[in-house]
């Protein structure tokens, strides 16, 4: 029997240490409600000890609560979301208490205890002919943990897991219809009267103690004496408890209380004490506040210690059937459990910051809640976090950051799904009655588990039967409409089987070249998006050893016209690189090696073109590229597979230098080209060129950093090539070429970096607060600063301002008077069309709180004479200090969306705390801004204040 987990001293010491300050912020999140906040420090004190996370790693643990704390409020606040979690029957919660939990008051509590006390009345029935029903009432109206249960019933834990499954399969048939049963007859149906009225609802803690009181009162047969349970107990005993034994024992609290002392259990005054359920009508309980003093205060805080305690080890040993997972409070998705591993992957789309992830039960227990303090960059890019649970279950969550939208990934690992039963567990007692429906046509939930074999068979029979007697007859049959059903369903069986059994003919390997080619071409075309790709090569011998492993990565622009090509050795070094321009110019660089340029392939000699060990890496998996290597002489042919194409070339001679052999894979679904081999010959040697594509990528313009088409210093050097002249193409002698001619293969391009400054000096020159001043980024990748000045003294600040830049290439400064941009424009132009000036005269010169201004003025002795003025003063303050407020959040919003996360990533440390310096002072004078507009309008609008006292510090 495996170990359960306790709960961690530590943890637990910790927790009551901040009780008070908890407890302080619980109220102030609730408005001050007593028994919402005791709800919050019952959920949280459940998460904290269940999870346990390692304290030593937790630099603020304060925070970390407090954290925790406000993400379950807002997660109770957005609980109407999950309501999925109140569509589950009564009996499929895990106890009673649960369900009356999962109710609100009202007219469903009075229907739900009515249900209640139904299945109570089922299971003190049913218990004599069915054990499944005393492991019911242990488990559902005791509380007995199910590895309790199973040393009870001396069986394992899978044949408790199995009786209870049949027991709250016939209690919900039995909800539904009570005559479904077949052994609910009149006098068993009547054997167990009820206790207490069942037309109003009761308090939970009374309803539970009725419950209890039923199933006492209907315990069958004599009491056994303490030898004789020593005898049924015995270690050395391996029997099962025999049924009429257990059912007396379940129903009888003397009984089951000296069990529980034979074995080391709870007694049954420990488990679930219902004063606590009755506190605030809540969940909670939780210890009281500061006015509970003494002992008293001591005693009840300790008992509502244990029953959290409690609660906490309750979701320990909890075994979900689904999990759900939700984001900041709001479900996102679920995944049913029916194997060993269970996983679910989610990409999360929220409109809000994530904040928090949690993972619930289909019966709406939280089994964890993973905080996300920060994002990235300054956070981490991938978040973990892992739970045990009890009988080596596990449960795991990861959200990674580097996908285009966080990922969201959620694993429950149940060693006991991977088992198969024994026979022995498998075996049912001769006189027990199986667990099945009269009527097969009750729809019931399985659940997790499986029945037995000899169940399944009955059900599947019984089914059977039924649908045979109701559709199997001539009456059926010969109606018109069913007629008419049966000769449509015969047509388009024909005619399905008619399609399928038609052969596709496979095309042919220039077929298929080319209609890839063409794929291919579409998307290199598309000006919204860049391409990546990313092909592993290995470079083998004749023999099959491996010379060398290596990587190719490859950038392509539509809207740049550049395609570049790098690549690295094993280690990750940069050895050499291809950029070619869509006009058909291409530059080879190579590491310690002058750069070559090679003019449009038509203007190429054999030689030049020639496939070598050298340039095979050139040679990418592409339809387009492979067949443009394809010689006239050669055989290709195709293999058609399940999900994919290979194309095959062989070369007529074996024995010439070249090409020999080559294969092209490519997915039958959009023809795109994943794999490729190579065969050259050089001399005697031969080589294999094995490529794979590791990654294929097809992301916006915006997202992509304009450095990946410029290459790195590394692949430059100075000098001279001999290399033939990209601006004559027909001339073939050398000409010396600098390696600045070079740079035209990709224009300069402005860095977030230099943006960051150009922003920066703007900020201080005061022209980021309204003024006509843009920074955009032109087509050639540069940055275009624009902006029209009231007068030339103005124009010369900012040009002063931006003076360090203006030498810098990939900066492009035009600031202009108004008088200058006028003058600009070409003649007639403001003839061309018609101006018209309107001017808009306000509905009243009242303003809309005028009676309050007044009233408020009047207050304070001002004379009716100088009200007006003082009036006229108080809006003009405040339209001034409004339009402060809007163009600081203006600012800060354009800087905080100003670039992407790929681009902050690529922000060094000096250029991200600038960045970081702007926000800040934006954020700090729109703080001061709204606090100033808040003192000013509070004396006159109360509610406008309230929310100042919550005003956020702004940090660094």
């Amino acid at each position: 029997m495996l170990k359960t987990r306790r709960i961690s001293a530590s943890h637990r010491d910790a927790f009551m240490e901040r009780y008070k300050g908890l407890h302080a912020w619980a109220l102030q999140m609730t408005a001050n409600d007593q028994a919402l906040a005791e709800d919050l420090l019952h959920d949280l004190f459940i998460l904290f000890t269940l999870s346990q996370p390692d304290l030593r790693r937790i630099e603020n643990l304060d925070n970390y609560l407090y954290a925790s704390l406000r993400n379950l409020h807002i997660s109770q606040l957005r609980r109407a979301t999950r309501a999925r979690f109140e569509q589950l029957s009564v009996v499929e919660y895990e106890s009673a208490r649960l369900s009356l939990h999962s109710v609100a008051h009202g007219r469903d509590l009075i229907q739900a205890q009515d249900e209640l006390r139904r299945i109570c009345h089922y299971a003190c029935a049913r218990k004599q002919t069915a054990n499944a029903a005393s492991v019911l009432i242990l488990r559902f109206f005791h509380g007995y943990y199910p590895t309790e249960i199973a040393k009870v019933i001396r069986r394992t834990r899978d044949a408790v897991d199995k009786r209870l499954l049949a027991a709250r399969v016939e209690a919900k048939a039995f909800l539904e219809n009570s005559q479904s049963l077949a052994f609910i007859d009149g006098p068993s149906h009547s054997a167990t009267p009820e206790v207490f009225p069942a037309r109003f609802a009761r308090a939970p803690g009374d309803f539970l103690l009725e419950l209890q009181e039923t199933i006492f009162q209907s315990r069958p047969g004599e009491c056994l004496d303490r030898e004789q349970l020593k005898h049924l107990y015995d270690a050395n005993r391996q029997a099962p408890i025999a049924r009429k034994h257990l059912a007396h024992i379940v129903g009888c609290p003397t009984c089951l209380d000296a069990v529980n002392a034979l074995l080391g259990l709870p007694l049954l005054t420990e488990r679930y004490p219902t004063d606590t359920m009755d506190k605030d009508k809540k969940k909670g309980g939780g210890p009281p506040d500061e006015g509970g003093q003494g002992d008293k205060g001591a005693d009840s805080i300790r008992k509502s210690l244990k029953e959290w305690e409690r609660e906490a080890r309750e979701a320990f040993e909890h075994k979900p059937q689904e999990l759900c997972v939700s984001v900041n409070g709001y479900l996102l998705g679920s995944q049913l459990i029916g194997a060993e591993l269970s996983e679910l992957t989610l990409n999360v789309t929220a409109d809000e910051r994530i904040s928090f992830c949690e993972v619930f039960s289909e019966q709406g227990i939280r089994l964890m809640m993973m905080n996300v303090e920060e994002l990235p960059p300054n956070g981490p890019g991938e978040l973990r976090q892992r739970i045990e649970l009890s009988e080596a279950r596990s449960l795991e969550s990861s959200l990674l950051f580097s996908n285009p939208f966080p990922t969201l990934h959620v694993s429950y690992h149940d060693p006991a799904l991977a088992t198969v039963p024994s026979a022995q567990e498998d075996e049912v007692e001769p006189d027990e009655p199986l667990i099945v429906t009269a009527d097969p046509d009750v729809k019931l939930k399985t659940g997790r588990a499986k029945p037995s074999i000899r169940n399944l068979t009955y059900k599947i029979r019984a089914i059977v039967a039924s649908l045979r007697r109701r559709f199997l007859n001539a009456a059926f049959l010969m109606r018109p409409g069913v007629v008419t059903a049966l000769v449509i369903a015969l047509a388009i069986a024909t005619a399905l089987f008619i399609e399928f059994r038609r052969v596709t003919p496979i095309p042919s390997a220039a077929e298929l070249l080319q209609q890839s080619a063409l794929a291919e071409e579409a998307l290199a075309n598309d000006g919204r998006q860049a391409l990546h790709r990313t092909i592993n090569v290995e470079e083998k011998n004749s023999a099959g050893a491996l010379i060398a492993l290596r990587r190719v990565e490859v950038w392509q622009s539509a809207e740049r016209g550049v395609t570049a090509r790098r690549l690295y050795d094993e280690k990750g070094a940069l050895i050499a690189g291809d950029w070619r321009r869509s006009d058909g110019v291409e530059t080879l660089y190579s590491h310690g090696a002058r750069p070559q340029i090679k003019p449009v392939p038509e203007a190429r000699s054999r030689e030049v073109a020639a496939l070598t060990f050298d340039n095979a890496w050139q040679v990418l998996p592409s339809a387009k590229e492979l067949n443009s290597l394809l010689g006239a002489s050669g055989t290709v042919t195709v293999e058609e597979r399940p999900a994919e194409y290979l194309v095959s070339y062989s070369g007529a001679d074996q024995t010439a230098g070249g090409l020999l052999k080559a294969t092209l894979v490519m997915n039958r679904a959009d023809l795109h080209a994943t794999r490729q081999t190579l065969t050259l010959r050089e001399g005697t040697e031969v080589r294999e060129y094995s490529m794979m594509e590791a990654s294929f990528e097809r992301l916006p313009n915006s997202t992509v950093k304009p450095t990946v088409f410029e290459p790195e210093p590394e692949l430059l050097s100075s000098g001279t090539t001999d290399t033939l002249n990209p601006l004559n193409p027909k001339s073939n002698a050398a000409a010396p070429v600098l390696t600045s001619d070079l740079r035209p293969l990709t224009s300069v391009v402005a860095t977030p970096a230099l943006e960051v400054e150009v922003l920066r000096l703007l900020n201080q020159a005061g022209a980021d607060m309204g003024e006509q001043i843009s920074v955009m980024h032109t087509t050639d990748g540069r940055l275009s600063v624009e902006g029209l000045a009231e007068t030339p003294q103005r124009k010369q600040e900012l040009l002063d301002a931006l003076s360090e830049l203006r030498s810098n290439p990939a900066v492009k400064i035009d600031i202009q008077t108004l008088d200058e941009a006028l003058a600009r424009q070409p003649k007639g132009q403001n003839s061309s069309g018609s101006i018209s000036v309107q001017t808009s005269q306000p509905s009243s010169n009242t303003l809309p709180v005028d009676k309050e201004l007044r009233q408020y003025f009047a207050a304070r002795n001002v004379s009716e004479a100088q009200t007006d003025e003082a009036i006229h003063q108080f809006a003009s303050r405040a339209i001034r200090r409004s339009l402060q407020i809007v163009q600081h959040a203006k600012a800060l919003k354009t800087l905080a969306q100003r670039f992407s996360p790929e681009e902050l990533q690529t922000l060094d440390a000096d250029a991200k705390s600038k960045w970081l310096l702007l926000i800040k002072q934006h954020a700090q004078a729109l703080q001061q801004e709204s606090a100033a507009m808040r003192r000013e309008i509070g004396p006159l609008f109360p509610f406008a204040s309230q929310s100042a006292s919550e005003s956020a510090v702004i940090k660094s």
